[in-house]
């Protein structure tokens, strides 16, 4: 099946912006046809581009109110595919996949050179390949793109694999894809961007250049990278256990979510057992939570938001710019800037003991149950280091449950260190600075023990007369500015 529609005048086509239901630009011409092909939960589907003029739109979708296919359907269904005529055949568990392609173009003799097939490739998959002329001197001011739109049987609820390779494919995934669960999803373009709205795999790998990756996805591993590009959405790496789907290929890196880009934001949700953040010249904000591990690595960006790790800490480092947000705590916060102020609320979790085999639940903050055959740790450590140059810190302990030993160092220099806690607080202390004031300040109920006292130095112990008792210790130091201890 297919149409035709041309138009005269030229008018220049962005490859990656149009679809259908815009106008065919005057100058240009327009042709649409539509492949078919059977496919399974074994199958994998693929976008197989090639030459200079192989770009455009690559859309996703389930079919939308489309019942399983008969015998007698697929029987007299004709395609590309059968060289033999007989149309493809429907075993148990297999559907039909559609793919539409609109081709425009303002050179007829570029247009009479492509080609467009959807063939099977073994067994199981439907591969589109596109070829087109590579460029010549005699074609800069020719034009042809495609709009691909693939449309999954409804019945189907998984497929091996969905990739797509090439330059300049706009790749969209439609929120009925949430439908499929895929065990590999690969994505790799450049100059375009990438969108899913809602989907599920076992690996997911989006990659682009100059352009954005958005949407939500759920997988066991996460890989989005791009270069001058934002990255947006929600990242949801999910262990096998707690994911949907089958955990076949994830291996050790089950849970692992990783996002890249530069010069340019990162804005995500993200939820994982490890995470690693990285971006240059741009800034890192919104919601992460990782049952294990965070890493953030920026310079020339701010790094803000709430961020909640488990065993394997929270490691945050970036340069000319801030750091900012809330901090849960279960076993280290380490913090670096230069040339920049870091203001944080720091909320202490600490750990737990599980004995029994149940997995925590990744969306509801990494927190562990309760009840029977769970030991509370009673005697936890926590480590707090805070540091940067030529800034402010202010490092502020909102919550600090009885029984955690807190070891909290904030450093700078040319500006003031503070740390804040609520009382009623014990600790070791110490202040340190130069050409300022060393300043702590507890409530009257708290007794002061001084082993050093001066303008820009002091050390000692800080007791509360009714609180609760652990082994605290606080250090804030700077240079050309005041130091502080505040306990309130």
């Amino acid at each position: 099946m297919f149409s035709f529609i041309s138009r005269a005048v030229n008018t220049r086509i962005d490859p990656t912006s149009w679809d259908p239901s815009h106008a065919v630009p005057v100058g240009s011409s327009s042709f649409t046809q539509t492949f078919k092909s059977t496919i399974s939960s074994a199958s994998t589907v693929i976008l197989a581009p090639g030459g200079a003029w192989s770009h455009g739109t690559v859309e996703f979708r389930v079919q939308e109110n489309a019942e399983p296919p008969t015998y007698d359907a697929a029987v007299n269904v004709m395609t590309a595919l059968d060289s033999k005529k007989r149309g493809p055949q429907l075993a148990d568990g297999e559907g039909f996949l559609e793919v539409n392609v609109e081709a425009r173009w303002n050179d007829e003799e570029l247009w009479k050179e492509a080609e467009v097939e959807l063939r099977k490739v073994g067994q199981h998959n439907a591969e589109l390949v596109i070829k087109t002329p590579s460029m010549s001197a005699s074609r800069l001011a020719s034009q042809l793109s495609f709009h691909v739109t693939f449309l999954f049987p409804p019945h189907i609820s998984g497929l091996t694999g969905l990739r797509t390779s090439g330059a300049q494919w706009r790749t969209i995934g439609h929120g009925s894809l949430s439908a499929i669960h895929l065990s590999n999803l690969s994505i790799s373009t450049a100059n375009a961007s990438i969108a899913f709205a809602n989907t599920h795999a076992t690996t997911a790998s989006l990659a682009t250049v100059n352009n954005s990756i958005t949407g939500e996805y759920h997988a066991s591993i996460i890989r989005a990278h791009t270069d001058n590009g934002a990255v947006e959405g929600k990242f949801y790496a999910l262990e096998p256990e707690n994911g949907t789907g089958s955990s076949r290929g994830a291996g050790s890196d089950a849970g692992s979510c990783e996002i890249h880009t530069t010069n340019n934001k990162i804005k995500a949700t993200v939820r994982a057992r490890t995470m690693k953040l990285y971006n240059r010249n741009g800034p890192i904000k919104g919601d992460y939570i990782a049952q294990d591990r965070i890493e953030i690595d920026n310079t020339n960006g701010v790094v803000s938001g709430e961020f909640s790790a488990g065993e394997g800490g929270t490691k945050v480092t970036t340069g000319n710019g801030p750091i900012e947000g809330t901090f849960k705590v279960r076993r280290s916060l380490y913090a670096k800037t230069s040339n920049g102020k870091i203001d944080i609320k720091v909320i202490l979790v600490g750990m737990e003991d599980l004995s029994r085999s149940s997995t925590p639940d990744l969306f509801d903050d990494v927190k562990q149950p309760d009840g029977p055959g769970v030991v509370k740790r009673t005697n936890g450590k926590i480590d707090l280091e805070v540091v940067t140059s030529n800034g402010s810190v202010v490092v502020e302990v909102i919550e600090h449950p009885e029984g955690i030993e807190l070891d909290a160092k904030a450093k700078t220099s040319n500006a003031s260190a503070t740390i804040k806690h609520l009382a009623p607080c014990d600790a070791f202390f110490n202040l340190s600075t130069s050409n300022a004031s060393a300043n702590l300040t507890v409530p009257y109920n708290h007794t002061i023990t001084y082993s050093h006292e001066s303008k820009n130095k002091c050390e000692g112990q800080f007791q509360s007369k009714d609180g609760p008792k652990s082994v605290n210790k606080f250090e804030a130091k700077s240079s050309n500015a005041p130091v502080s201890i505040i306990i309130e």
